[in-house]
């Protein structure tokens, strides 16, 4: 359909090698459909919480397979994307935990959708015994065995887990525990020695290289963190395609790979 074409007839000057050969409309025909494949594809910025973002990731970069459309990661905790989007910030698309969506501007909340539930980990640092966590009695023997204490990310920080964790240890059944709220991840509390135990979203615990993770509190006790997504108003179309794709039931596997539950 470029047989015909010359850069000339569109006002564009060429003073490549190419000029006067039969090389230029094969050339136009390559930008131009390179063009409108890059137009066509897109892109679209997803604000994430940091426990969220490896599942995420795994199936953004699925649909860029599928659509071609780029998915481009920014965020933080909590009220870092609230602050941020507040200001006049950037985004499309915001994965967090359900409990804070909602208060968020600028929110399309006909989108909103659950996504999966994350459970809080325990871990200590490498080389020490791993606690036997199997049951909510064994799970409090061992909160209260710790000689240093228990670190977890103060919960004035904005965390997602942080206000769960400070929750849960304060109540009757955990009293004895010598709680070390950091002002930071709660491994932080490991790495300077604060505390002996630290607990933190197990899919944060899962992906550090310098803790032993013992595994996740034991049902019962209300420790997990539901996430959900939503749309921000003004967003193209891809968005909410997006959205719709990482909660279908076929995107439960790559939830579980993450160490997470899926909703769907």
């Amino acid at each position: 359909i470029f047989a015909d074409m010359r850069i000339g007839a569109i006002g564009l000057p060429c003073r490549c090698p190419c000029q006067g050969s039969s090389m230029r409309p094969v050339l136009l025909a390559f930008l131009v459909l390179l063009a409108a494949t890059h137009a066509q594809a897109g892109s679209i910025k997803v604000l994430a919480t940091g426990s969220v973002t490896p599942a995420a990731k795994a199936l953004a970069a699925q649909f860029t397979r599928e659509t071609g459309t780029q998915i481009v990661f920014a965020g933080g905790r909590p009220d870092k994307i609230a602050a941020d989007l507040k200001a006049g910030g950037a985004g499309d698309v915001v994965l967090m935990p359900s409990a804070s969506i909602a208060a968020l501007p600028r929110l399309d909340s006909a989108s909103v959708t659950k996504l999966a539930r994350i459970a809080i980990g325990l871990a200590v640092p490498p080389g020490a015994a791993l606690p036997d966590i199997s049951s909510v009695e064994k799970f409090r023997a061992a909160l209260q065995a710790a000689p240093r204490g228990v670190s977890y990310s103060d919960p004035a920080l904005g965390s997602s887990a942080g206000p769960v964790i400070d929750r849960m240890l304060k109540g009757p059944a955990f009293a004895g525990v010598k709680l070390k709220p950091v002002k930071d991840v709660a491994i932080a509390g490991l790495a300077s020695g604060e505390a002996d135990i630290a607990l933190q979203m197990i899919t944060e615990l899962a992906a550090a290289k310098t803790v032993q993770l013992a595994g996740p509190v034991p049902d019962g006790l209300g420790a997990a963190v539901e996430f959900s997504g939503a749309v921000l108003n003004g967003a193209p179309p891809e968005a909410m395609a997006f959205l719709s794709y990482i909660a279908r039931p076929e995107a439960a596997a790559a939830w579980k790979a993450a160490g997470t539950i899926p909703a769907h």
